[in-house]
Parts: structure tokens; C-alpha cells; sequence
């Protein structure tokens, strides 16, 4: 499913970058992103396991930079995309003790969308991307146990739709959907008794709300 969901993605990366439109409008615009990240801690020992589930809900943002093509029944648009969130927090309990974690994501993709032409200013569009993404995260049992955070770089994707509705020539608002997986992160360190792997798998649903500017 991933593998179907990624080439779909990549061959709409291709088709707009290889669109002989007539017509190519570039576009910069802002985003409110309210993301209710989806986070598994797996602490693995002696062959043994425990989940946690770390994942909360944060605030964000995204700045995009792009263009649009226009083409019969709707327009093809591809951008780069850099978001932030805010920390995502959250606690759980192991062996009777209460330990906080929280994970910071940051990401740059490339996207293309498909915007819908249906004969009013609202369109409608579905799309995706793929790019990188900056994890970390800081677990308060594994920074007192082993001193250091687990942070890492990943291979990032994402798939979603949303609509916008034209105010005027240049202005239209912008609201959407989209699942995002952001990778794995993994460290193991030596607590004394044969080490101690964790490893936390990052996904999320991502809701926002923006503003667009064509110029």
C-alpha cells in the first residue's frame, strides 16, 4: 500500500514538472497545521517488549514556495513545503513510575496537487508528496538512563485533499487533510544488564488552514 501510495506520488511529481502549459502562475502561502501525531514506543530487552503510546496533539506551521500550471479541467500545482510543530507531549507509566516524553518534528517535502476545476471559486484537489524529516525525541527515562536524546533523519511521505476558495484574483484560502508518515527512530544504549533498544514509529493526521497567493 505504501509503495502504491509513493509512486502515485512520484509520478505526479513528474507529470506536473513535465506539463507544457501555456499558463504558470507562481504561488507563495501560510499554514495553521493542527497535528494529532501517532507515536509507538517499543522498549525491546532480552527479547522482550512494552508499547507506549507517546502520541499527542501540537500546533504548527508551513511555508510553501510554488507554482501552478494550468491544463484543461483543473490546474496542476508542485511546491516545496518546510513545516514546524510544536513539541509533541505526552506521559506514560512503566514499572510504577510516571516518565514524560515529548517528540519535535520539522520536514521538507516536495508536493504536487491536482486543483479540481467545477466552474465556482471553490476547488477542490487531492495530492502528495515526499521528503525529509528531522526528528527527536526526548524521553525522560531514556535521558536519565543514557544521557543523550534519539534523534534522526528519515524519508518522509504524505497524501491528502482539501479545497480552495478564491477571494480574488490573487488571494484564496486554503483548507485541507493529509496522513504524513515521518519515519522511524531508533537508538540502543548500555544500561548495564545487556542494553536497552528504543524505538518509536512517527505518523500523523494533519489538519490546516491557510492562505494563498498567486501572483
Amino acid at each position: 500500500m505504501k509503495r502504491t501510495i509513493l509512486l502515485a506520488g512520484v509520478a505526479i511529481c513528474l507529470f506536473s514538472i513535465n506539463v507544457n502549459a501555456a499558463e504558470f502562475n507562481p504561488y507563495v502561502s501560510v499554514k495553521a497545521l493542527y497535528t494529532d501525531v501517532d507515536s509507538e514506543m517499543k522498549w525491546a530487552d532480552t527479547g522482550a517488549s512494552e508499547a507506549y503510546d507517546i502520541g499527542d496533539k501540537s500546533w504548527g506551521t508551513a511555508l510553501a514556495v510554488g507554482g501552478l500550471f494550468q491544463i484543461p479541467n483543473g490546474a496542476v500545482r508542485t511546491e516545496i513545503e518546510y513545516s514546524q510543530k510544536a513539541d509533541a507531549e505526552n506521559s506514560y507509566e512503566s514499572m510504577g513510575d510516571i516518565y514524560k516524553a515529548k517528540i519535535e518534528i520539522q520536514s521538507l517535502m516536495l508536493n504536487a496537487f491536482y486543483d479540481i476545476d467545477i466552474g465556482s471559486k471553490v476547488t477542490p484537489y487531492i495530492g502528495g508528496g515526499i521528503g525529509y524529516a528531522k526528528l527527536k525525541l526526548d524521553d525522560q527515562y531514556w535521558k536519565d538512563a543514557y544521557g543523550k536524546d534519539i534523534d534522526d533523519n528519515n524519508f518522509a511521505w504524505q497524501i491528502g485533499a482539501g479545497v480552495a476558495v478564491e477571494l480574488t484574483d490573487n488571494v484564496s484560502v486554503d483548507a485541507g487533510y493529509r496522513y504524513v508518515d515521518y519515519g522511524d527512530l531508533s537508538a540502543t544504549g548500555d544500561d548495564g544488564y545487556g542494553g536497552e533498544t528504543e524505538s518509536v514509529d512517527v505518523t500523523a493526521n494533519e489538519f490546516y488552514l491557510g492562505a494563498r497567493y498567486t501572483f
